[in-house]
């Protein structure tokens, strides 16, 4: 099976179980800080102890108690999760390092094994946190911590697809016009570090942009008029 192919079916499978990932974790919260839409976005980017312990903040004990059920279960499948999105990930540097004929680009791989580190210390964080709360503990600590990863993990994922983005537009205008967009979470992220509230979310937005844009690219971009000197193609990539 060629590399193109295998990457493909990695890629369906992410975006099948990113989909059950959806609909486990919770899709409500008491409260959520300002700009937050989404719980497990308000959790990860969550500065103060109180903005997480708003979103726990129910009415009734058996919603708080389901909602931290429900956060504990997608933290948990978020591990197959990660490990879906860094493989296709690294598959596609792969992939972009073959075409290109430039083993430079294999040291993108760096930044995926950075975003999978990072999601799986975060998720350490989120379990202690949650059982902290059960516990009635303080967790400024963990939470202190899990910042620093999260940001890790984010930034690592819009640098990888920025750097992707600099070798795939040197194609035709359709394929350039559209991967120009694989650098915009970069953007957005430098502009969520400083103003959390208004771009944050759509930060994260533009990342799941970014990976169905990989995706159509692998389907549908035959990477055959390359901006770039003959003798560094290699036409023999699938």
């Amino acid at each position: 099976m060629s590399l193109r192919n295998s990457t493909l079916i990695v890629g369906g499978s992410l975006f099948v179980f990113a989909i059950v990932l959806n609909i486990v974790l919770p899709r409500e919260a008491a409260r959520m800080p300002q700009g937050f839409s989404t719980p497990i976005l308000a959790f990860e980017f969550a500065q103060q102890p109180d903005e997480v312990l708003m979103m726990y903040n129910f009415d009734k004990q058996n919603r708080k108690e389901e909602f931290i059920d429900n956060m504990q279960k997608g933290n948990y499948l978020d591990y197959v999760y990660m490990l879906l999105y860094s493989a296709f990930l690294s598959m596609v540097i792969v992939f972009t390092s073959q075409r290109f004929s430039n083993k430079n680009i294999m040291a993108l791989l760096t930044f995926s094994i950075l975003a999978f580190v990072g999601d799986a210390t975060e998720n350490v964080f989120i379990l202690l946190i949650n059982r902290s709360i059960e516990l009635n503990s303080d967790f400024t600590a963990y939470l202190s911590a899990m910042h620093i990863v999260t940001w890790i993990k984010w930034l690592a994922l819009a640098l990888a697809f920025a750097f992707i983005a600099w070798f795939w537009i040197k194609q035709v205008a359709f394929w350039r016009f559209v991967n120009a967009f694989m650098f915009v979470p970069l953007i957005l992220g430098v502009f969520s570090w400083f103003y959390r509230e208004e771009f944050t979310e759509l930060f994260a937005f533009s990342l799941v942009i970014a990976f169905l844009l990989a995706f159509i690219n692998m389907i549908f971009n035959r990477f055959d008029n390359l901006n770039i000197k003959p003798e560094r193609r290699n036409l023999n990539t699938k």
